[in-house]
């Protein structure tokens, strides 16, 4: 089911496709509350639905209606399908795993048109899309998703480009970076966020050192020309720079929003959650905070103009970056309405701010960094976390198995490492990281009931060992270096992977020729 679209209902339900139908609802206007509008429900990632047909009486009865193959899956791959479909107006969006858009009839799957895009189209060096931005005006209906480097307008009733946006419906996501970073990798997994007529978006880069830095860019959405850029790494001169080596700002990379940006739409601020600088594990070159890595950065959405901003990790050595988008919510205090902004953490953390001021509305407390740091290294001497709401994730790493002699290898193992402690720098015998490098929260994010004011949040805890190892690259070490450097940290030392999410590269010649190998190491597959 990778790549194909299951739609359950109860018995009853369906019917076929009726054009007439289609134009009257497009004529009235459907009611936006029992749609998908918006990648995660609305611009303020809620992901809440007021659909109540379904529900604990009666879901058991559900049955299949219908399925859609999207196609793009690749044997012997790891494709995925990642994206959150929109449904408007009965018609649902999506984009199948080889980048290619499409339209169905909601009730009955019925596909209206298909946009085959020339990225990949043979599956390879494919990054997952997670949703697509629907976009209307004066009967202008646009679809807007991201193809690798590239941001695709189409006719949301056609699905053909729309040739009047950038160059013939497409226009570049290096737009507004550093002319060194062409070439590289930046692409955008989440889609950008709606505000008037501006899509607001985010990117994702390289986690290695030399990476582009992750700045955050609006476009027009009728024309496809920039509109503005929020740097989240200073130049020179500016607010936050001295936080940063002068001689790194104009190489320096990360900080980039990869999990997706809230907008509130009555103040236009944009909320955007950043990421780590490069190199993820060690800033012996980026001694300092490094604003705006790791930070809630609220902007003017009109403009770009930073308003106020948070950060949650200075100096990170941990790649904790911040794994979801925020969630626009209402605090009571005192017996007055707070609107505020929840920011979910990979340490299994809910941080609360007020929208405008981004006042904490909880206690923060700063926690002391334990452990000396590698030769080179300059950490923080201390990190905050908030003293409410509690924790969602087990904070206090101790080992346990489901069998005896698990029990005593996992001890055994943990033994030989640093002793656990909340930000102990990663050293060369080995630190636990818990929760993990996948959190805590991920990317699917929280969800948010207004009406029952709870928030909702997936947690994992999955521990991790971190390990600096010292190599010596002052002369070229060959391939066996290169796999060392870019490829080992995730497929291991061995090529072997985990077996799960990563997959082993015993025998990878017997699956693909050198230039697929080739494309996707160039191009990553997500």
């Amino acid at each position: 089911m990778a790549a194909a679209l299951l739609a359950a209902a109860l018995s009853g339900c369906g019917g076929e496709y009726d054009p007439a139908r289609y134009d009257a609802a497009e004529r009235s206007g459907a009611d936006p509350a029992t749609e998908w509008r918006s990648y995660l429900g609305d611009s303020a990632h809620t992901h809440f639905s007021p659909l109540s047909q379904i529900n604990r009486s009666n879901v058991a009865a559900l049955r299949p209606v219908w399925q859609y193959d999207a196609g793009g899956a690749v044997a012997g791959t790891m494709t995925q399908m990642q994206c959150n479909p929109l449904v408007v107006k009965a018609i649902l969006y999506c984009v199948s795993p080889d980048l290619n858009a499409f339209a169905l009839n909601a009730a009955t799957g019925e596909e209206l048109w298909r946009f085959t895009t020339a990225d990949d189209a043979d599956g390879l060096g494919i990054n997952p899309v997670r949703g697509v931005a629907y976009w209307e005006q004066d009967g202008d209906q646009r679809l807007l998703y991201t193809a690798n480097s590239d941001l695709v307008a189409l006719d949301a009733r056609t699905g053909r480009p729309v040739k009047s946006f950038g160059n013939n419906g497409r226009t570049s996501l290096f737009a507004g970076l550093p002319e060194w970073s062409r070439g590289q990798s930046v692409i955008a997994t989440t889609p950008g966020t709606i505000y008037k007529d501006l899509y607001i978006i985010g990117s994702r880069v390289s986690e290695f050192a030399g990476s582009p830095p992750g700045h955050i860019r609006a476009f027009n959405i009728v024309t496809g020309e920039l509109e503005w850029v929020f740097k989240t790494i200073p130049d020179a001169g500016e607010f936050g720079a001295d936080t940063w080596p002068a001689a790194s700002l104009a190489k320096a990379g990360g900080a980039n929003s990869w999990a997706g940006i809230a907008v509130d739409q009555t103040r236009g601020i944009a909320f955007v959650p950043t990421g780590s600088p490069t190199f993820d594990f060690y800033g012996g070159d980026r001694i300092g905070d490094n604003l705006f890595s790791d930070s809630l950065v609220a902007l003017d959405a009109a403009t770009g103009e930073r308003i106020w901003h948070y950060q949650f990790i200075r100096h990170d050595v941990w790649d904790r970056d911040l794994p979801a988008p925020p969630n626009l919510i209402t605090i009571t205090r005192d017996g007055r309405q707070i609107d505020a902004v929840a920011q979910a953490t990979k340490s299994g953390h809910v941080f609360v701010f007020n929208r405008e001021t981004g006042e904490s509305l909880f206690p923060i407390a700063e926690v002391p960094v334990t452990g000396a740091p590698v030769p080179g290294e300059v950490v923080a001497t201390s990190q905050p976390l908030p003293l409410s709401p509690p924790p969602f994730a087990t904070q206090d790493f101790a080992p346990s198995a489901r069998t005896p002699a698990v029990a005593e290898y996992v001890t055994q193992y943990v033994n030989k490492l640093d002793p656990h402690a909340r930000f102990r720098p990663p050293s060369t015998n080995g630190t636990i990281l818990y929760p993990g490098i996948d959190g805590g929260a991920e990317w699917g994010g929280m969800a948010y009931d207004a009406a029952s004011n709870y928030l909702y949040v997936n947690s994992n805890e999955v521990p991790y060992v971190l390990a600096i190892t010292e190599i010596d690259n002052s002369e070229d070490q060959g391939p066996e270096f290169a796999y060392l450097m870019l490829c080992a940290g995730c497929h291991g030392s061995d090529r072997r992977g985990d077996g799960v999410s990563v997959p082993s590269l015993i025998d990878i010649g017997d699956r693909f020729n050198p230039w697929e190998v080739y494309k996707i190491v160039r191009d990553g597959r997500g």
